[in-house]
């Protein structure tokens, strides 16, 4: 997962921790590289569909790589 994560820039999980929940997370990063907080939606898994996980992955990921900018995180790192 950790693989993943960094390769995409989100982290998703489906029933696996909760049955009937689905989460996605994505990594803040500083200038330090250190991890300061992760960003995380959860919600039903019923009336998910594919598109709409992607979408709200590509969302979260750009809301991630904002705040790490803002925090001073290099773009080219995520």
């Amino acid at each position: 997962m950790r693989t993943e994560t960094r390769s995409e820039g989100v982290a998703a999980t489906v029933g696996g921790v909760i049955p009937g929940v689905t989460s996605l997370a994505a990594p803040v990063f500083t200038a330090g590289d250190s991890l300061p907080l992760v960003v995380t939606l959860v919600m039903p898994s019923r009336g998910l569909t594919v598109a709409t996980l992607t979408h709200l992955a590509q969302e979260l990921r750009e809301s991630a790589r904002t705040m790490s900018e803002q925090l001073g995180h290099a773009a080219h790192a995520q």
